[in-house]
């Protein structure tokens, strides 16, 4: 198949797609050109691209067989043409940091320090497994960092090589990163929250912040996701979002996954209300759904760190946690000092809670009322149980529930023990 340049779908820039083929040898190209799919003159840019690079392409396969690309020459390309995406979509972007290739740089040191970043990947491919199994052991058990952490490392290393099996540089079935087993119990804090908590922080945010904080326990949408959603009808197009209240079908699109799924999340009918209220009362000519408590739009910051609701996000948590001190005290007046201490408990719970929480809880509740794992994969857009798991979190309450399903006690008071006869 001849080069040409096409939009993928479910991308956002030009692409240069098909196979070079230079005497006996050949190559499967698909690259990005870097030029966005918006420009105007995007497709005669893109087309000018594939002509320069297809000599440069015909010149790679017959001076550089592709058994001799390494691990590092494949991150660098990875690397290189991630920029020029980053700066394609926004130019300020230039010189800045990319935290991705912080985590590149990374596996490209580990794998030098075995012998596997400088040899070729189809022979590194044969080796790597051993040393794979160590890394997270090495680099992040042993040092009591986030589970969080090593799945970002794990889907930089994934990442790195699927570019490189993509240009037929590596085995589409390379040696995967093996993550350690997820443990429940050793979780710091059960980030589940009772109905009547998610409702008082609710209740307590302030007027501009209500809608969101009702939308992230409602829907169980990344905060940093929900935030930046376009309060117009969805035009399914990539690199946008969209809101649709079509009564019965109301949904937020957030765009699409790498596989070029649409990403729909379904609106409960309580929050649906919130959003019609919220949105008569608008007289702006915004596009955004939320806005700062000056009315503006959320503006994206170059790096993301943390939350942007921070700052308003920190009184709320107080006030939800003096609510339940209140509540502690006229406890322990009444001389109920050990359910005075479980709220003071919970209090202390609710000064942890961040937006994020919403996602967690969003898991738990659908699985504590009985939904399937699949339902709540489907609802969250998990595509493992692992990554359930992860945000799965249950009431002490449901915990107990399940071990007096093994009534072993009372059954066994249900039987008759008879006595051994005596001996006549």
């Amino acid at each position: 198949m001849p080069l040409r340049v096409e939009v993928p779908k479910g991308r956002r820039f030009w692409y240069i797609r098909g196979t070079v083929h230079a005497g006996k040898r050949s190559r499967s190209i698909y690259e990005s050109t870097g030029i966005g799919a918006g420009d105007p003159r995007g497709h005669y840019k893109a087309e000018k691209v594939k002509e320069k690079r297809e000599s440069q392409l015909i010149q790679e396969v017959l001076t550089d067989p592709l058994e001799r690309v390494t691990f590092t020459e494949a991150a660098a390309d990875y690397g290189a043409e991630r920029e020029r995406e980053r700066i394609a979509r926004n130019p300020a972007l230039k010189g800045q940091p990319d935290k991705e290739m912080e985590y590149v740089a990374k596996w490209v040191t580990f794998l030098r320090a075995r012998g596997l970043a400088d040899i070729p990947l189809t022979e590194m491919c044969t080796k790597a497994a051993p040393a794979l199994a160590t890394y997270f052991d090495e680099k992040h058990i042993q040092k009591g960092n986030k589970l969080s952490t090593m799945h970002r490392e794990a889907d930089t290393y994934h990442t790195v090589m699927n570019h490189a099996a993509a240009k037929g540089w590596a085995p589409e079935k390379y040696p995967r990163a093996q993550l350690p087993d997820y443990d429940i119990l050793e979780q710091p804090v059960n980030k589940w929250l009772y109905p009547e908590e998610i409702m008082l922080f609710i209740r307590l945010a302030p007027k501009h912040l209500t809608l969101f904080t009702a939308g992230v326990f409602a829907t169980g949408i990344r905060g940093g996701e929900l935030l930046f959603v376009s309060r117009r009808r969805p035009s399914y197009q990539p690199n946008t979002t969209g809101l649709s209240l079509e009564p019965g079908q109301e949904h937020i699109f957030l765009g699409y996954t790498k596989s070029g799924k649409p990403i729909i999340r379904a609106l409960p009918d309580w929050w649906v209300e919130m959003i019609h209220q919220a949105l008569s009362a608008r007289t702006d000519a915004h596009d955004a759904l939320f806005l700062t408590e000056t009315g503006e739009p959320y503006v994206r910051p170059r790096k993301q760190r943390g939350f942007l609701v921070k700052t308003a996000w920190r009184p709320i948590r107080e006030r939800v946690a003096a609510v339940i001190e209140r509540l502690a005290g006229r406890r322990t007046a009444a001389g109920d000092h050990r359910g005075a201490e479980r709220l003071r408990q919970r209090a202390a719970i609710c000064r942890e809670v961040t937006p994020h929480w919403g996602r967690h809880n969003a898991a738990s509740h659908l699985l504590m009322k009985g939904r399937s794992k699949g339902d709540a994969k489907r609802a969250g857009g998990w595509s493992t149980d692992k990554m359930l798991q992860r945000y799965e979190h249950l009431a002490p309450e449901a915990n107990k529930s399940m071990a007096n399903e093994l009534d072993f006690g009372r059954a066994g008071r249900a039987i008759r023990v008879h006595p051994p006869k005596k001996a006549s």
